[in-house]
């Protein structure tokens, strides 16, 4: 399996490798946006973030970076489903001798390598030119990133199994992305909206990941004090997980029968 895997990515680096302006325009975005959200960062005092340091800049820049494997985990899988569809390779990987679990993680690995790439350039930017300050607990960061990961692959493959079945449409990845990003609190903290909204909130996995990863990262807070936030991640992934494959399974099965795998 691993051979398979590597040699996806090896692919699509040869592919990606090949344009380098694209590197050049990806990395240049992510600069004005850092560049951005320190100038507003100048308008926000302190004391609004206070549970997080107080520092609105770094409170932000983690947000932006977990976003960016949040928004991966929700739309690789299904991305890649929508491109075998349109490129009428869906049913020559299913009647392979290849694991269609082998194709999709051989063709999101080149994506995940590049949003660890992304994240790395958001911090090299944050703490070399504006200062941004870290004080890491490094195996909890990882640890909240492996779960916020399974979690939201999890959302991505039951958005993959919506792409089989609806072809364009795929309105769990619309529901997810949206409530995220209002309730979430990857630009604000969630204590400033109305109660009824931080309860709402407190059913995503976006809102314990970025909570539980901002305390890590920027206070140094420990495994036992984010215990809350990891049992919370643990809980969405142990039900996700088999739930989203379930779904995936009954979905490609539905497509078969219904000979609506080559249609887009």
């Amino acid at each position: 399996m691993l051979p398979e895997i590597l040699a996806f990515f090896k692919k699509d680096a040869l592919s990606v490798s090949s344009y380098k302006l694209n590197f050049a325009m990806r990395f240049m975005g992510i600069f004005f946006s850092v560049v951005s959200f320190f100038f507003i960062s100048r308008l926000i005092p302190n004391r609004a973030i206070v549970d997080y340091g107080g520092d609105y800049f770094s409170f932000v820049l983690i947000g932006l970076a977990l976003s960016n494997f949040i928004g991966l985990g929700m739309g690789s899988f299904a991305g890649i489903i929508r491109s075998m569809q349109t490129t009428g390779t869906i049913e020559t990987v299913l009647s392979s001798k290849a694991k269609l679990s082998t194709f999709l993680l051989g063709s999101s690995l080149w994506n995940y390598f590049m949003t660890i790439l992304n994240v790395s350039v958001y911090f090299i930017f944050g703490i070399f030119l504006f200062n941004m300050k870290l004080n890491a607990n490094i195996p909890a960061a990882i640890i909240i990133l492996v779960l916020n990961t399974i979690c939201f692959s999890a959302i991505g493959i039951m958005a993959a199994s919506m792409i089989l079945i609806f072809k364009q449409g795929d309105p769990l990845t619309w529901v997810f992305t949206s409530l995220s990003s209002i309730l979430g609190g990857t630009l604000y903290p969630i204590t400033i909206m109305p109660d009824f909204l931080q309860k709402i909130a407190e059913f995503l996995p976006i809102t314990h990941a970025l909570r539980a990863m901002r305390h890590a990262m920027l206070q140094g807070y420990s495994l036992s004090a984010l215990s809350t936030d990891i049992l919370f991640l643990l809980f969405f992934a142990l039900a996700l997980i088999p739930i989203s494959l379930f779904v995936f399974k009954l979905a490609l099965k539905k497509a078969k029968k219904d000979g609506s795998l080559i249609k887009y």
